[in-house]
């Protein structure tokens, strides 16, 4: 299901720019597979990102893969993924603090770290803007993933001012609390940016 014009900001002081707008896609299914002892990995890729991206190298041909690994263990207890608690804002204040909570919660009582992250690549434009090449390729907007196995390579930052542990520059001081999931920081140059954040999960 899709939720069309969800919030871009729980901040009442921001005043989005005109002509933007966040929908949120939800996609639920049912599927069964064996118990292996090897892993299973769900992916999900889409290409691509904004032109107007200022963090990341050639964001209108650079896409996403979202990753979640079911390791043997994690079959052989029916673990549950943790799921993040909220949607981080897709507008924040530029020279103002910044506090958003990024925590997530595991029903099954498990420990979670939190850490930036570089993205993961997906697709391309292949089959798109005149491209050569089929849409459901790997280099294509829609690949199919069944043809397209992992490892996918992280997105490329542009070096030396951004990377993962500093995805708003290092004057924004952008940074999460490992346990908590707590993301503080001041950012203070407009733009638009990329920004991973990776939760992992322990039992005991």
């Amino acid at each position: 299901s899709i939720s069309p014009d969800v919030p871009l900001t729980n901040d009442p002081c921001v005043e989005p720019p005109p002509n933007v707008c966040l929908d949120k896609g939800v996609y639920m299914f049912e599927f069964t597979v064996p118990v292996s002892d090897e892993s299973y990995m769900v992916v999900y890729q889409r290409c691509c990102r904004n032109n107007s991206i200022v963090n990341i190298v050639d964001p209108q041909d650079t896409g996403v893969s979202f990753t979640v690994t079911i390791s043997p263990l994690a079959q052989s207890i029916c673990n549950n993924s943790p799921v993040f608690n909220d949607l981080p804002p897709a507008v924040i204040c530029g020279n103002k603090p910044f506090v958003f909570d990024h925590s997530a919660a595991d029903q099954d009582g498990h420990s979670i770290v939190y850490e930036f992250c570089a993205p993961l690549d997906g697709g391309g434009t292949n089959g798109i803007f005149g491209n050569p090449g089929n849409v459901n390729d790997c280099g294509g907007v829609n690949p199919d993933v069944f043809n397209c196995p992992p490892p996918y390579d992280p997105i490329i930052f542009k070096l030396p001012d951004f990377n993962a542990q500093i995805p708003l520059g290092a004057a924004a001081n952008l940074l999460i609390d490992a346990n908590s999931g707590l993301m503080t920081g001041s950012p203070m140059n407009t733009g638009q940016y990329v920004v991973g954040v990776c939760i992992k999960e322990y039992l005991n």
